[in-house]
């Protein structure tokens, strides 16, 4: 690519970037809210007193690129430059969930749940008995042997225990509560 065209492109970019716009991203997204189920064919009669038509096409195309909206804007076909309204303007369910305070039915559907069978608790539990610098050769492999041979129900209280353990170590820890915090924020 020549040098002219680059920052022809680059400028381009840089212009279309300068469009993107939280406040009218969620001015879309909340009109489109409000008027669900319905479909509007033009987004531009609702917003284009505030916003130019390039702003309302970039932000469009941006919110549903992550699929939060399914945008009426489509390029032409013929010049690949020009974008028109196509197709009705629609919120998706991700686009309701995101404007919900809880995340909606996608928070709840979402829920990732965690199980460690034995074997992957045996192999957390013999990886920290190998990194103890502090413990004979002997105790060792006497830790290893009893976490070989533990059952479902020892293991079940070992869990329990280092998970209690490990909140009491580091319930004082600053980085835990800063992690926390910026967890529970």
């Amino acid at each position: 690519m020549n040098a002219s065209l680059r920052a022809i492109s680059e400028s381009f970019c840089m212009e279309n970037l300068l469009k993107i716009d939280r406040i009218i991203q969620r001015e879309i997204l909340e009109f489109l809210a409000d008027v669900h189920p319905e479909r509007p064919r033009d987004m531009s009669e609702y917003l284009r007193d505030k916003y130019s038509k390039a702003q309302l096409i970039a932000n469009c195309v941006y919110l549903d690129g992550h699929g939060l909206i399914k945008s009426g804007y489509r390029q032409t076909p013929t010049t690949n430059a020009t974008w028109v309204n196509q197709y009705p303007f629609e919120i998706t369910s991700a686009g309701i969930d995101f404007l919900t305070d809880d995340g909606g039915l996608g928070a709840i559907l979402g829920v990732v749940t965690v199980r460690l069978d034995a074997s992957s608790i045996k192999a957390l539990v013999m990886n920290q008995i190998d990194q103890a610098a502090d413990i004979t050769h002997e105790e060792r492999s006497r830790l290893k042997t009893l976490v070989r041979t533990a059952g479902d129900q020892s293991l079940r209280k070992l869990v329990d225990s280092l998970i209690e353990r490990g909140f009491q170590a580091a319930s004082n820890s600053p980085q835990l509560i800063g992690m926390l915090q910026g967890l529970l924020a």
